[in-house]
């Protein structure tokens, strides 16, 4: 399907102003190596296309990364579509296929959540550092009305910022600042088709039901204005993330099990957001979520903890957090814990921990250790590796199982026998959750 055209007052957008936007958010090595999240449509196709002439440029490469979602029964026709445009033009691209049950539920943010997963896991496995996406101004303006209706503070009004560092690679947005009709204008200049996912248009969805409504105002100064308030509230928010990253840094402690000891009383003093906010750090890192819990949950964790009235503990965001002398445990809950894993080739397991394994899996799958007696493995309790890990966090380590049969529980110290006489092995292991505790501060470029 080729596009309209646009409008003569929004030109498209060329090499050199591409080149600046890309200088606003580096550095970049010498050669750089760049993926793009690529759907098909005129946003990323504009930005594929953009991003290529930029890499090749400089002696670098670009690849598209088309995820096949598997929500319609025509996407990996429409996958495979995009793929072969793409090769047509020289344009190297790469189709990754969603795995995994039908989703049902939630249906839009589940399969962002899966793709994110899916185009993050494929630029770790292959050390590329930065990842494209096609945000442009109304995106930004609808996320930011999305989040104003669910009651989000600080952090959620400052919408989507340009540069997002995970654990593995930095997450880039150039377009950010350029409205939608510049992308339609690039494309045409491109003389690329594009596919139209039918679900941008599908008004059960919270997100396309903002976007009819900044349709019917009066458009263009609308999103121009939420995109400016988005901008102040980025200010904002790197101060904000400024002391909250101080206060992590004064008080907490990761270990490599994928638990926290957080002093909580070295945070008395520290402002109210603050505190909300460091809670809200730990517990998305602890339990390998993509999102912090709302705000008056983590209020009332925090008016619990203030008042020292924490008893045997709380549950928050898939994570328990418990009392441990003057301080706080912070753990995985194991009743939270659902995902099972073939043990082959990488895998980013409960959203915590990163293994790379070598060797057939032999139907042997990566679960969570749970509540094994580990005398009856020939574990003594008071001696190292186990000594060191505090029981509460032990069920919810990572394990390699057969059936019903333990094979390996590495940070504990056990392997069977019949792991050893098998060709598997677990050559990498390294808590690695969705959100680190912390990251690089909200970056307007």
């Amino acid at each position: 399907m080729r596009l309209g055209d646009a409008p003569a007052s929004l030109k498209s957008i060329d090499p050199n102003e591409f080149d600046g936007l890309m200088a606003r958010l580096g550095p970049f090595e010498e050669r750089p190596d760049v993926a793009i999240a690529c759907s098909g449509g005129p946003d990323s196709m504009a930005l594929v296309g953009l991003a290529d002439s930029w890499a090749k440029s400089k002696g670098g490469s670009a690849t598209a990364l088309i995820v096949d979602h598997g929500l319609r029964p025509e996407s990996d026709v429409e996958a495979r579509t995009v793929f072969e445009r793409l090769s047509a033009i020289n344009i190297q691209a790469v189709v990754l296929e969603r795995r995994g049950p039908r989703i049902c539920s939630d249906i839009q943010a589940r399969a962002r959540d899966a793709r994110y997963e899916l185009l993050t896991q494929w630029c770790a496995e292959r050390g590329v550092l930065h990842l494209l996406l096609g945000h442009h101004r109304e995106d930004q303006a609808e996320t930011l009305l999305l989040r104003r209706e669910r009651g989000s503070g600080v952090y959620g009004l400052a919408g989507m910022p340009e540069i997002r560092e995970t654990g593995a690679m930095r997450i880039l947005r150039p377009l950010l600042s350029l409205p939608k009709a510049r992308l339609r204008a690039t494309v045409n200049a491109l003389g690329v088709d594009v596919v139209e996912d039918p679900s941008n248009d599908n008004l059960r969805f919270s997100r396309v039901r903002i976007r009819q409504g900044l349709k019917d105002k009066n458009h263009d100064p609308s999103v121009a204005r939420l995109s400016n308030e988005a901008t102040r509230k980025g200010v904002s928010r790197a101060t904000f993330e400024s002391a909250v990253a101080k206060a992590l840094a004064r008080t907490c402690v990761v270990f490599t099990e994928g638990y926290c000891l957080l002093n909580w009383r070295g945070l008395i003093t520290a402002p109210l957001d603050v505190r909300c906010r460091v809670l809200a750090c730990v517990v998305t890192c602890v339990g390998g979520q993509p999102y912090a819990p709302r705000y008056k949950r983590l209020r009332n964790l925090q008016d619990v903890l203030a008042a020292e009235n924490l008893g045997g503990g709380r549950t928050l965001s898939g994570c328990r957090i418990l009392p441990r002398k003057s301080k706080l445990l912070v753990c995985r809950e194991p009743a939270a814990i659902s995902d099972v894993a073939e043990a082959q080739g990488s895998v980013h397991w409960d959203g915590r921990f990163r293994l790379r394994m070598l060797g057939e899996s032999g139907g042997a799958v990566i679960g969570k250790l749970g509540d094994v007696r580990l005398a009856s493995l020939g574990l003594d309790v008071k001696r190292e590796p186990v000594a060191s890990i505090p029981p509460a966090v032990r069920p919810s380590l990572p394990a390699i199982w057969r059936d019903d049969t333990l094979l390996l529980a590495p940070h504990i110290g056990y392997k069977n026998l019949e792991f050893g006489n098998s060709d598997l092995r677990i050559a990498q292991i390294a808590f690695a959750p969705r959100n680190p505790l912390t990251t690089a501060r909200f970056t307007l470029a």
